[in-house]
């Protein structure tokens, strides 16, 4: 070995071991050795055990669907101007305002004219821009083909194995990377498939962070319809629309209703306000009255819901005066920078995390059941993505609805659960009755 590689490894080797105690020391302190041990090891024991896993790629399903997007890619460039370079920003925003003639208001930290996707996206559906949209498919297309399809890290074994990260937020959220398994698209999911012989199944916590915030919060309202089933989603259409009637999931309405959830998220559970919201054209598209709009809405939901105002004072308040926030599980969350920055990221954190840590203590209690028939192959957002073979893995289904003390209170949330043999093509699971 070369002495000044070796050198460093020892060095390595070395400052590693003279942190350790004032790393300890200060985890003590913090009131986190505990949470260190009897969570963080054992959820990172598990996800190296997915990543290990991977998932299994299916050949024939990802050159059809290669063959499919270079086809379209192929469409959406013919329809440019031969001597535009789409990876050129300026020369996009040029073309943009002096060839299509459309208004490019909002600049970047640098004074360039914004050619984002949400801007631009924003600009084609406005003024209905054909050249605008094409423009639109050829990058998305583009980025789907390098992302997801062509470039993929592919192991001998025929399986993509993504690096899943315990570090990667500040909420305890898993995240993922070469590739991003929680941001697939779900048109390629259906790359995915599972091995011969075995199945694939989903099993997805039901509106997680909703309900722990009205837990929280104990907002009577929102317990109460979450017990007798009223859809929050339609009323907050019906009110931010100005409809005769709530919106449903079906029907002509049911866009409206899924597009009342952006404000709903973004100013309610994850503290934003209707100000920022309103600076992403894209999120205010249809709404009547604009940001004016979403105040409106934001007055009249927390008069619904006075609990949930109640209770962001009082974490804010708690935020700010420790500087830090523990969750139900004992993650802690210091904070740091601007005040409206730190006040958002503390009315965020005992939702986003929580819910986090809820997701990660299933991971681990089936990891640990140790089947060697049934293991867990991906984490999606607020779902498992399990490959088994036999019999289906109710089981699976029984440990994540078991009830957490959170508040001195039992917490549960149901899990919907998908069977097949495609990612993509997952259609819901049915207990027989004699189960």
């Amino acid at each position: 070995m070369d002495h000044t590689l070796a050198r460093y490894n020892a060095m390595d080797v070395l400052a590693t071991r003279l942190i350790l105690r004032p790393l300890q020391e200060e985890a003590q302190e913090a009131q986190v050795h505990n949470f260190y041990h009897e969570r963080v090891l054992p959820l990172a024991q598990a996800v190296q055990a997915m990543a290990r896993h991977g998932l299994h790629l299916d050949q024939a399903r990802r050159t059809g669907l290669i063959e499919e997007y270079q086809a379209a890619q192929a469409t959406a460039r013919g329809a440019l101007p031969p001597d535009l370079n789409p990876n050129a920003r300026r020369q996009v925003g040029q073309w943009i305002a002096n060839t299509l003639k459309l208004p490019l208001s909002r600049v970047t930290p640098t004074g360039q004219a914004a050619t984002d996707e949400d801007t631009l996206r924003f600009l084609a559906e406005k003024y209905q821009s054909l050249e605008l949209l094409r423009f639109l498919e050829y990058t998305e297309v583009s980025k789907l083909l390098g992302t997801y399809l062509v470039s993929l890290p592919l192991h001998e074994d025929g399986r993509v194995h993504c690096q899943w990260l315990v570090h990667g937020t500040a909420t305890g959220r898993l995240s993922s990377r070469r590739p991003n398994f929680q941001n697939q698209p779900r048109d390629i999911r259906v790359i995915y498939t599972a091995e011969p012989g075995w199945r694939l199944a989903e099993f997805d916590y039901d509106q997680i962070e909703l309900r722990l915030m009205a837990h929280l919060a104990q907002d009577v309202r929102l317990l109460e319809s979450f017990a007798t089933g009223r859809d929050e989603h339609g009323l907050n259409a019906q009110f931010l629309f100005d409809l005769d009637a709530p919106a449903t999931k079906d029907g002509p309405t049911s866009g409206l209703r899924d597009f009342a959830k952006v404000p709903l998220y973004g100013v309610v559970l994850y503290g934003g306000s209707p100000r920022t919201i309103a600076l992403d054209p894209r999120k205010l598209v249809g709404v009547p009255g604009g940001r004016k709009r979403v105040e409106e809405w934001s007055q009249w939901y927390f008069r619904q819901h006075p609990q949930i105002s109640t209770w962001r004072q009082a974490t804010m308040a708690q935020a700010a005066k420790a500087g830090r926030l523990y969750n139900w599980a004992g993650r802690i969350r210091i904070f740091f920078g601007h005040e409206h920055k730190r006040m958002r990221a503390a009315c965020n954190f005992p939702i986003q995390s929580g819910a986090a840590d809820i997701i990660n203590q299933a991971l681990v209690a089936i990891h640990q059941a140790g089947k060697p028939a049934c293991r867990v192959v991906a984490q999606i957002h607020d779902a498992l993505l399990v490959e088994y073979r036999g019999e289906f893995p109710w089981w699976i289904q029984e440990i994540m609805e078991r009830s957490v003390e959170i508040d001195g209170r039992a917490f549960t949330v149901p899990v919907t659960p998908k069977d097949g043999t495609c990612w993509g093509e997952l259609t819901h699971a049915h207990r027989a009755r004699s189960q």
